[in-house]
C-alpha cells in the first residue's frame, strides 16, 4: 500500500496546478514542492532545518532545470514546470522508497531564525513603501548593474529559458555582454513571478520593476536567513538561548544595517544569491548531514547551483567540499556508500561547468575579466582582520584542533583568504592596484567567517556560571566577571542594532571605494542620500525616466528613446531602454551617451542608433541646439520631446499592465 501511495498521487500532480491557474492562485505552488522535498529528506530534526535544507536543494534542482525549460515547448509556464516538479517528486519517492514525513518539531530558537532572516527584508522594504514608482526608481537608479540584471530577467520571462539558448530572439532586448552571465537568480526570479501572477504575461515595464526589487529583497532575506542558519547549523545543540540571541543579533546588525546592505542597493543580486549557497555549502561541509547520499545530494545542488548563480565563488565552494573529504569522508569508503555518492557525483560534474564554459565560450577572458575600471563599496578591512582572527584562533585552541569542524571552518576561512591574496596579487601585478573582483572575493571571507561563528559555541562551556566552580580567588573572580560580561555583551549588541532601527539614516551608509573613478559620499546629506550615498540617490533621474516611459511605453514604435535629464544621461536612459524593452537595440546609443553632452556627441549617438532616435529633453538648454541638429539632418530623422523632469503625471503608483503578450 505504501508504493502504491505515489503512484495515486499522479492524478493529484497533475490536477492540482490546473486548479490553482483557473483560480490565479499559483503562488502556493513552489510552497507545496518546497514541502515535498522537505518530506521526502530524512536530515534535520526540526522542521525549519528540513524545510531549510529543502529549500536550498530546490534552488540547485530549478537551476539545472532551467536547462529543460530553456528548450522544451512550455517554458517557464507555472503549470507545466509545477507538473513536472510533483512528478519528479514522486518519481524520487518510487526511487529512494520512502513515505512523505516531515518533522513536527518546533523551537522558540527556530522562530529567531526565521525573524533574523525577515527583519531585514522588512527593514529595506519598508523604506520603499508609500512611495510613487518615481521615487523608488530614483532610490536605485544610481545601481547601473540592476538595470542589466532587470533586462536578464524580464527577458528570460519573455523567452521561457536561459538567454543563450534564444540568442536570436533577445538581441533586441538584452546587451549582448549579459547573455552569457550565470543567470540562475534570474531565471528563479522570473519563474516565482509567474507562479505570482498566475501568468506569463509581461505586462507592464515599470510593473515589471518594481516586482523584480521585490524579488531582490527576497533573494537578500534568503542571504539573511542562511547566514543565521548556516551558523546555528555549524554550532548545533551547542548554541542557544543567550548565545543564540547574541550571534543572531550580530549578523542580523550586519544584513540589516551593515556593509552587506550595498548587496541589494548597488545591484548585487546574483551575488547575494550566490554567496547564500556559498554559506549553505560552507556549513554543510564543516557539520554533515547524517546519510553520505543526502550529504551528497545537497552539495551536488550547492555547487550546481552557485555555479548557476555565481561562478566567481565556485572555486571556493568546490575547495570546501573537497575538505569535507578529506575531514569526513575518508571512514564513509565502505559498503553501499560509495555507488550512490558516484551516481549523484557524475551528472553533477557537467552540470557544475556548464555556465564557466558558456562564458569562456563567449569571448570572456577570466584574466582579463578579473581587473575592470569599476567602483565597489569596500569593505572595511580592520573588520575581516578580526573576525578571521576571531575564527583561525579558535582552531589553535586544544578544543579547536581536536574537533573536526575546526579543522572544517579554518580551512574554509583560509581557502577563502587565498583567493582574496590571489586575486589581489595579480590585479597588483597589472594595474598596481587592486578592485573590483578583490573586493567581492573578500566577501567570500565574511561568509566564511560568519558561518566559522557557529563554532566558537563549542569552545565555550554550556554553562558560563561553572566557569572555576569550586575555586576560589582568581577563578572565582573571573567567573563572575563572565557570569555578568557575556549577558551584558549580547544585550547591548542587541540594544545597537535596536538603535539602528530607531535612526535608519545612520544604518544604512556605506563607505564607498575612491578606486575605479567612485567618489566618497558626502555624510551631511539628506535622508534619501543617507539611504544610499550620494551616487546613488538620484530623484530627478528618476522623475525623467518614469516621466519618459510613460509617454512612450512602446518599444516597438520604431524608435529608441533617450533621456537627457538635469544632471545625467547615461542610466535614465539604460532604465528607460529596459523598461521599453529594447536593451540591446539602444546598447550602442545609451553607452554613446555616457560622457560628454555635447552636440557632436548626441549627433553620434543618432548616427550609430540602428533606428532613428527620439531624445526626451529635460534640459532648456539642449532644446535649441537638439532642434537644430534634427534640422540639419534630416536624415536621422531625429525626434525632439520636451518633457521637464519635475512634471510627473498622476496615474497610480503601480500602473495595471496594458495586456503584453503571452507566450
Amino acid at each position: 500500500m505504501k508504493r502504491a501511495a505515489p503512484v495515486l498521487a499522479i492524478p493529484v500532480a497533475w490536477l492540482l496546478p490546473w486548479a490553482t491557474h483557473a483560480l490565479r492562485v499559483d503562488a502556493v505552488l513552489p510552497v507545496l514542492l518546497v514541502l515535498g522535498i522537505a518530506s521526502l529528506l530524512r536530515v534535520g530534526t526540526t522542521l525549519l532545518d528540513r524545510v531549510a535544507l529543502a529549500l536550498f536543494l530546490f534552488l540547485g534542482l530549478v537551476s539545472a532545470a532551467g536547462l529543460v525549460f530553456s528548450v522544451w515547448p512550455w517554458g517557464l509556464d507555472p503549470v507545466a514546470v509545477a507538473r513536472a516538479g510533483f512528478l519528479g517528486l514522486i518519481a524520487a519517492a518510487l526511487i529512494s522508497r520512502r513515505v512523505p514525513r516531515l518533522p513536527l518539531k518546533i523551537t522558540w530558537s527556530d522562530a529567531l531564525l526565521v525573524l533574523g532572516g525577515v527583519a531585514p527584508a522588512v527593514f529595506l522594504w519598508s523604506s520603499f513603501w508609500g512611495k510613487p514608482a518615481a521615487e523608488r526608481l530614483a532610490m536605485m537608479i544610481g545601481a547601473e548593474d540592476l538595470a542589466r540584471h532587470f533586462t536578464i530577467f524580464d527577458t528570460i520571462r519573455s523567452v521561457g529559458g536561459y538567454l543563450p539558448f534564444h540568442r536570436d530572439e533577445v538581441a533586441r532586448q538584452v546587451i549582448p555582454g549579459v547573455v552569457d552571465y550565470p543567470q540562475s537568480s534570474h531565471l528563479v526570479s522570473a519563474l516565482m513571478d509567474n507562479f505570482a501572477r498566475s501568468s506569463t504575461d509581461l505586462g507592464n515595464g515599470l510593473v515589471a520593476f518594481d516586482h523584480y526589487l521585490a524579488w531582490n529583497l527576497v533573494g537578500y532575506g534568503i542571504l539573511a536567513f542562511t547566514l543565521v542558519w548556516a551558523l546555528r547549523w555549524v554550532a548545533g545543540p551547542a548554541l542557544r538561548g543567550w548565545r543564540l540571541v547574541a550571534a543572531v543579533a550580530v549578523v542580523v546588525g550586519c544584513t540589516g544595517g551593515g556593509y552587506l546592505v550595498s548587496l541589494f542597493d548597488r545591484g548585487y543580486p546574483s551575488e547575494a544569491l550566490g554567496l547564500a549557497l556559498l554559506a549553505v555549502v560552507f556549513a554543510l561541509s564543516a557539520r554533515p548531514v547524517r546519510g553520505a547520499r543526502e550529504q551528497m545530494l545537497l552539495l551536488a545542488a550547492g555547487l550546481v547551483g552557485v555555479s548557476f548563480t555565481y561562478y566567481f565563488f565556485l572555486p571556493v565552494a568546490g575547495a570546501a567540499v573537497l575538505v569535507w573529504a578529506l575531514v569526513y569522508a575518508r571512514s564513509r569508503t565502505r559498503g553501499p556508500w560509495r555507488l550512490g555518492p558516484l551516481a549523484i557525483a557524475v551528472p553533477a560534474v557537467p552540470l557544475v561547468l556548464v555556465w564557466p564554459v558558456l562564458s569562456l565560450r563567449s569571448g570572456v577572458s577570466p584574466t582579463q575579466a578579473l581587473i575592470p575600471d569599476v567602483g565597489i563599496p569596500e569593505v572595511d578591512q580592520r573588520l575581516v582582520v578580526a573576525l578571521v582572527a576571531l575564527v583561525l584562533l579558535g582552531s589553535l585552541t586544544r578544543t579547536g584542533r581536536r574537533i573536526p569542524i575546526w579543522r572544517s571552518v579554518s580551512a574554509q576561512v583560509v581557502l577563502s583568504g587565498l583567493m582574496v591574496f590571489a586575486i589581489g596579487g595579480y590585479q597588483l601585478a597589472n594595474t598596481g592596484g587592486v578592485s573590483y573582483y578583490f573586493e567581492k572575493a573578500i566577501h567570500g571571507v565574511l561568509i566564511a567567517c560568519f558561518v566559522g561563528f557557529g563554532a566558537i559555541a563549542l569552545l565555550l562551556p554550556r554553562d558560563p556560571f561553572s566557569w572555576g566552580a569550586g575555586q576560589g580567588g582568581a577563578a572565582a573572580a573571573l567567573r563572575r566577571l563572565a557570569a555578568f560580561a557575556l549577558p551584558a555583551g549580547a544585550s547591548v549588541v542587541v540594544a545597537a542594532f535596536a538603535y539602528g532601527l530607531l535612526m535608519p539614516d545612520r544604518m544604512l551608509m556605506t563607505r564607498t571605494s575612491e578606486r575605479g573613478g567612485v567618489t566618497e559620499p558626502d555624510a551631511g546629506t539628506s535622508r534619501g542620500r543617507a539611504f544610499h550615498g550620494d551616487k546613488l540617490w538620484r530623484p530627478n533621474d528618476g522623475k525623467s525616466a518614469v516621466n519618459a516611459y510613460r509617454r512612450f511605453p512602446n518599444g516597438d514604435d520604431g524608435r529608441v528613446t533617450l533621456v537627457i535629464s538635469a544632471y545625467r544621461l547615461y542610466t535614465p536612459s539604460l532604465y528607460l531602454a529596459g523598461f521599453r524593452r529594447q536593451g540591446g537595440e539602444a546598447a550602442r546609443p545609451v553607452s554613446g551617451i555616457n560622457g560628454s553632452k555635447e552636440m557632436a556627441t548626441l549627433e553620434h549617438v543618432a548616427e550609430v542608433s540602428p533606428r532613428p532616435v527620439r531624445f526626451v529633453v529635460s534640459r532648456d538648454d539642449l532644446v535649441t541646439g537638439l532642434r537644430a541638429l534634427a534640422k540639419r539632418r534630416p536624415d536621422l530623422k531625429i525626434e525632439v520631446v520636451v518633457l521637464p523632469a519635475a512634471q510627473i503625471p498622476t496615474p497610480p503608483a503601480l500602473p495595471p499592465p496594458p495586456g503584453g503578450k503571452k507566450r
